[in-house]
């Protein structure tokens, strides 16, 4: 077995699904037998050994020149390593990668395609979602397998009847939180909030910023790990960097993540769609309550209980009141109910199996 994972961009949530699942598979298959092809500007994002990765100048969606160079990095990569799979990440990996399959007379290797979110599922106009829904039903045509990452994911694919026979469910998961790992050190004189991940309209960070905005209280504080990626509204970025209850901590290794969440009260997901949310579940690991929009595969991971809650519409109005109402004490009870009832039955062998079946 030889893996090649192919990717467009890491950032987030495939960052911490290739650290995962990347060492579990070098242990298996050996560290010849897997290989990554990241951008170079993301390359501290990986955790893995220098030998098994591969990189390319970063992407400019918007210069076609960019993208053909990554897919003939790509094409590079195939034949210098000649893997017996290649695993793609990510819609626009997909497009390219197999897009240059029709041009290919010979392939002698497994494709397996994983968009980690349907670009489908997201908020665009009727027209741009019938268009992405035809490019990957022709796209599919030089797919062995489609890797969906929740129910959700699985059940939108099929509705926009993508080829059934292709689709598999494989849920995410993390390892184990390390026992010995501390907490961050934060004030805990006021109530502590946790946001993670892109500093955009997916991961409804306008909502938040709205929410905080519209709430006068002084006695919290929401710990922000990640950045501005996509947009870059001024407006946003001057409240992030004067509001003091905003704490900006840019990007943190997973590690550090960890530490934060077991320091915070809760996490604050307000993502207008996410295909599955793997945040949630190092969150709920780490002892830390989730309070989420209930989009995509988010509902899938717990049904609503205090430490794992479904915000109700509007969302930007019950996060204001989440922030205002909620009590320093409150939150510590709902963080012990977490503490004392749960635990992740599915683990990062399950999915390294699950992957491995698809693979041969």
């Amino acid at each position: 077995m030889r893996v090649l994972h192919i990717c467009e961009s890491v950032t987030g949530g495939i960052a911490t699904y290739l650290n995962e699942l990347v060492p579990c598979q070098i242990e298996k298959y050996g560290s010849d037998c897997v290989h990554l092809v990241v951008p170079h500007s993301q390359k501290e994002e990986i955790s893995i050994p220098s030998q098994n990765l591969t990189y390319f100048d970063e992407v400019n969606r918007k210069s076609l020149v960019t993208q053909l160079r990554m897919l003939v990095s790509y094409q590079k990569d195939v034949k210098e390593f000649r893997p017996t799979v290649v695993h793609i990440h990510s819609t626009f990996a997909g497009f390219w990668f197999r897009l240059g399959l029709f041009f290919t007379l010979k392939r002698p290797y497994k494709v397996i395609y994983c968009s980690h979110g349907w670009a489908f599922d997201r908020e665009c106009s009727e027209k741009t979602k019938k268009a992405i829904i035809f490019i990957e039903k022709l796209l599919s045509h030089k797919t062995d397998r489609i890797v969906c990452i929740s129910k959700h994911d699985l059940q939108v694919a099929k509705k926009c009847g993508l080829n059934q026979n292709k689709l598999t469910l494989v849920k995410n998961t993390i390892k184990e939180v390390p026992v010995t790992l501390a907490a961050a050190e934060i004030s805990q004189d006021t109530k502590n909030f946790l946001f993670v991940g892109r500093f955009d309209k997916q991961k409804g960070f306008d909502l938040l910023l709205e929410a905080i905005a519209a709430t006068r209280s002084e006695d919290f504080r929401v710990y922000c790990i990640g950045d501005f990626v996509v947009n870059n509204d001024l407006k946003q970025l001057e409240m992030v960097s004067s509001d003091k209850r905003i704490i900006h901590l840019g990007w943190k290794p997973k590690l550090e993540v960890m530490q934060y969440m077991k320091a915070c009260d809760a996490l604050i997901m307000p993502s207008r769609w996410e295909g599955f949310g793997l945040v949630a579940l190092e969150a709920l690991n780490c002892g830390c309550p989730v309070f989420h929009s209930g989009k995509g595969g988010l509902s899938e991971h717990l049904d609503d209980c205090d430490y794992y809650k479904a915000l109700s519409k509007p969302v930007a109005l019950n996060l204001q009141h989440l922030l205002k109402y909620s009590t320093k004490f409150g939150l510590q009870k709902i963080r012990n109910n977490l503490v004392e009832n749960y635990s992740n039955s599915y683990s990062i062998f399950d999915l390294t199996e699950s992957l491995e079946k698809l693979y041969k």
